[in-house]
């Protein structure tokens, strides 16, 4: 009995030495450079039905049954997958958080190992501009366990894995993006003294979140066109967006959301919860673009090509005019055109 007594405490001295000894965190850190636009590569990891193009759990089983709910992309978006390899299992998938063109961040929910408040585990994609046409992405997840968990023994064989799957999925995206070939739309440029506009506008603020992004300029739209007809101020149905500052490392966007007014109007009479700007009259460079708008960058891209064919510099905040209603076209019938202030570059 005694010497069973002793063997039992050396066996558990043995598991505790191997538990303090054995790594207490789970952490990964794969990184690619693609030769494919920040944009397409985004759109690639924020949209989750794109991840059956390049998932690594997809490779382990191209029958896994995908079940997708919530929006399309962005915040919100989740991915219930089944499958009957035990390595893919039974669970979702839900970004937690997105950064246009910056990270993506996702949990996992293991099914039995998590609930909805706690994933399983989670995971990030940062997404870096390396230049024109180049976009480095970096996934790393890191994770921790208690010192006495059972989980820790299971760690260096997790890391293993984990590192093996997040290589093979970078190059297996890196592949999708650089063969990906964005449909090209139609975009007319030209050049003119640009109409004069009176327009009541609301500057908005946020987050560098596209989901943000849409939901505000729709709320001030709304806004802008309620009060226009309950003071009967006449409009035209021509929504104007401005972008004057969208940058991902500081997380701030700054949009002007606008509606042209009579030119008459005083702008005094106007609340002051909006303000009343004046556009136009000033030479400028603009491209008429017909497609979706999460093409419109291939007219801005247009313009600042021509720009510098023409010996021009941007003279102004660049804005945006929404010649079709969304609601009544579909999406490769959408009209809208991008305008730049210039001035001929000084010699």
């Amino acid at each position: 009995m005694k010497f069973v007594k002793i063997l039992a405490l050396l066996i558990v001295s043995i598991i505790i030495i191997l538990l303090i000894a054995l790594p207490n965190e789970l952490k990964v850190n794969k990184e690619i450079v693609i030769k494919q636009d920040i944009s397409v590569v985004f759109e690639h990891i924020n949209n989750l039905k794109k991840w059956e193009q390049w998932s690594p759990w997809q490779m382990l089983d191209p029958k896994v049954i995908n079940t997708y709910s919530g929006p399309e992309s962005g915040v919100g978006a989740v991915n219930s997958y089944s499958s009957e390899n035990s390595d893919v299992g039974v669970g979702k998938m839900k970004i937690l958080e997105s950064i246009e063109n910056s990270k993506v961040e996702l949990g996992i929910y293991m099914e039995g190992m998590s609930d909805d408040n706690n994933p399983t585990l989670t995971t990030t994609l940062t997404l870096v501009k390396m230049g024109d046409n180049h976009t480095k992405v970096i996934w790393n997840t890191i994770d921790s366990v208690s010192t006495f968990s059972f989980y820790r023994i299971m760690l260096p064989i997790m890391n293993m894995t984990l590192e093996e799957m997040f290589k093979e999925g970078l190059e297996e995206l890196k592949f999708v993006c650089e063969e990906y070939q964005e449909k090209i739309v139609d975009v007319e440029i030209g050049e003119e003294i640009s109409k004069k506009y009176k327009l009541i506008s609301i500057r908005d603020t946020s987050e560098v979140n596209q989901d943000i992004i849409t939901k505000n300029m729709s709320t001030a739209f709304i806004k802008m066109v309620e009060y226009l007809k309950e003071n009967k101020i006449r409009s035209e149905s021509l929504p104007f967006t401005f972008k004057h500052k969208f940058d991902p490392e500081a997380n701030i966007a700054i949009y002007e959301y606008a509606l042209p007014i009579d030119t008459n109007i005083n702008a005094a009479s106007i609340s002051p919860e909006f303000n009343v700007i004046e556009v136009g009259g000033k030479y400028t460079v603009s491209a008429t673009h017909t497609g979706p708008i999460r093409t419109i960058n291939q007219a801005h891209n247009g313009i600042k090509k021509y720009l510098e064919l023409r010996k021009f510099e941007i003279d102004g905040s660049p804005y945006q005019l929404h010649l079709s209603n969304p609601d009544k076209v579909n999406e490769w019938d959408m009209k809208s055109q991008v305008v730049y202030p210039v001035k001929p570059i000084k010699q």
